[in-house]
């Protein structure tokens, strides 16, 4: 979590009893323990009564330590748990820039047959004019969005993965799966509504205010909101009181917005 308070006067505005004790109410929240949110679940509408399921792809011997690894974290987190479904789809391994490894399953058949979910994402450019009059801003992040997102126990079969060592299902809203952005945008518009001079997209969420003390009441309102919806957020990845922010790859702060 990182507080600077807005163009670098924090301490004067102190003096004014202008603040509240975001650190203490950022540090309830436990990065590392993702819980599910009461908000909203994720339900899985297929349009065949035939379950989908695939072999595994071919993978290295070598890689399938990885692949054990990653499933008993996802276990112990509670992430996944071991499945008898008739649903099967299979998992790969993408090679990322730093030399490692991101399990991923292949939900590609699973997505063609599920029912699509219209609700609109955010615009871009929309969401950059409504912060452009801002001059005090905090971000926050939320841990593993997708995570926190409980599946329909009636659904979570659809989600099986196969691997050389069993099979598994989510217990979460899983990554790669269609739908995921928009039931995680439904559940934002739902956590956030009411509260002014707050945006999001997807998981990042931008509080954006012309005055010190509409800016803190923002933060708490937010804050109290996320911690009453059963959420985490990711504070190493929260910003608080900045005069100028990076939001959606731009900078924006005191009436600009760069690239």
């Amino acid at each position: 979590m990182q507080w600077r308070g807005p163009y670098s006067v924090l301490a004067k505005i102190c003096v004014n009893d202008y603040r509240i004790d975001v650190q203490g109410k950022v540090k309830t929240f436990h990065a590392n323990l993702l819980k599910n949110t009461n908000l909203i679940e994720h339900t899985i509408p297929v349009t065949t009564d035939d379950p989908i399921r695939s072999k595994p792809y071919p993978l290295a011997h070598s890689m399938r330590k990885v692949v054990t690894e990653e499933v008993q974290t996802m276990l112990k987190m509670g992430i996944v748990e071991r499945s008898s479904s008739p649903y099967a789809s299979p998992i790969v391994l993408v090679r990322k820039r730093d030399g490692t490894n991101r399990f991923c399953v292949d939900f590609r058949k699973l997505n063609k047959v599920t029912m699509y979910d219209p609700e609109p994402i955010p615009n871009q450019e929309e969401l950059m004019v409504k912060i452009s009059k801002g001059r005090f801003f905090s971000k926050l992040d939320l841990t593993k969005g997708y995570w926190q997102i409980p599946v329909a126990k009636t659904d979570r079969p659809k989600t099986a993965f196969v691997t050389h060592d069993g099979l598994y299902q989510f217990k979460v809203m899983p990554f790669g799966i269609i739908n995921a952005s928009a039931v995680f945008t439904r559940m934002m518009r739902r956590l956030l509504e009411g509260i002014p001079n707050v945006v999001n997209y997807i998981d990042d969420v931008l509080i954006y205010t012309e005055n010190w003390g509409d800016h803190l009441s923002a933060v708490e309102g937010v804050l109290d909101r996320i911690r009453r919806a059963g959420l985490t957020v990711r504070p190493t990845k929260c910003f608080f009181g900045y005069a100028s922010l990076d939001f959606l790859g731009h900078l924006v702060g005191e009436g600009v917005t760069q690239p």
